[in-house]
């Protein structure tokens, strides 16, 4: 009983130095991939609980290999767009101004019923007064009523145009290219750009300014 009680506050420190050191935040924040090392790291630390001729040591240098793993992968996604996608999802406009785009609900795999079941946890019980909704990368529905202005659609993070989140607000390449054209900058030199409805455009530069 002491080896078992001994072998799991081991393992409970471990665990949260390794959280910490990943820094996840709360479980309906986490996306994907977090949420498998996450699972994985749990599944791994019962394994030398349940079973006491196993090596303690084997559960955490496995917990501190999924962590390393995690943290380089977070690394890498930070420099890459295409990867931070392939891992963890982009966000789908799934009503935009005011339509319901249904090939987006039918790739997602979601129902007529499931949406406006969503709709309705969301705090809208009409589905008239949604301007857009957007399914976001871990799973939850971002919604932005009518009454509540436009929707400026993020068309350029870190010097990259990202075309997956365009083409559901319906915002084309040459739209973006005007707009950095009227300020005599390029793509490149954009940490963050916002494109709404009637064309206004918002940048962060590189350097910070806007």
């Amino acid at each position: 009983m002491a080896v078992t009680l001994l072998r799991t506050l081991i393992l409970y420190i471990v665990i949260m130095v390794a959280m910490r050191i990943m820094g996840k935040r709360q479980v309906g924040d986490m996306q994907p991939s977090d949420l498998v090392v996450s699972l994985l790291i749990s599944e791994i630390a019962a394994m030398p609980i349940d079973n006491i001729d196993r090596p303690i040591i084997n559960g955490i240098i496995a917990v501190f290999l999924l962590v390393f793993l995690e943290t380089a992968l977070a690394c890498i996604s930070l420099k890459s767009g295409k990867l931070r996608r392939v891992v963890n999802g982009a966000p789908v406009i799934i009503i935009n101004r005011g339509k319901v785009n249904r090939a987006s609900l039918k790739r997602l795999r979601i129902t007529t019923d499931e949406l406006l079941e969503t709709l309705r946890s969301q705090g809208v019980f009409d589905i008239s007064t949604v301007q857009y909704a957007i399914i976001e990368p871990n799973g939850q529905l971002s919604v932005l009523e009518k009454s509540g202005g436009g929707l400026a659609v993020p068309v350029i993070c870190d010097g990259k145009m990202q075309t997956h989140f365009m083409q559901s607000a319906g915002i084309s390449k040459h739209e973006v290219n005007s707009a950095l054209k009227k300020r005599g900058i390029s793509a490149e030199d954009v940490f963050i750009m916002t494109l709404d409805g009637d064309g206004k455009a918002f940048i962060i530069k590189e350097d910070g300014k806007s």
